[in-house]
């Protein structure tokens, strides 16, 4: 699988599995980069602003929610670390 179809994995897994992409008005393709690299915590504390959250220091609920996101960046791109010129929105 390409960088392009992870992103929209990790994507459609981060809105339809567990429900954070945004809030109607803001989504996660408003905040990632379009050049640059990508790191799993860069994504997930976009994901988290992207849902309009408080920022760092995390509450438990929020916590949960960035490491979740985290994980899933990790699991879905295959690496730590990704160069976001390949992604698609």
């Amino acid at each position: 699988m390409n960088t392009q179809k992870r992103f929209q994995k990790l994507i459609y897994d981060a809105c339809v599995i567990y429900g954070n992409c945004g809030t109607g008005d803001t989504h996660i393709w408003d905040f990632i980069p379009k050049t640059g690299s990508l790191t799993a915590e860069e994504f997930a504390h976009l994901m988290l602003k992207a849902e309009k959250e408080a920022p760092p220091p995390y509450g438990k609920r929020n916590q949960r929610n960035f490491e979740w996101c985290v994980d899933r960046f990790r699991q879905t791109m295959g690496a730590e670390i990704v160069d976001v010129s390949e992604r698609s929105d």
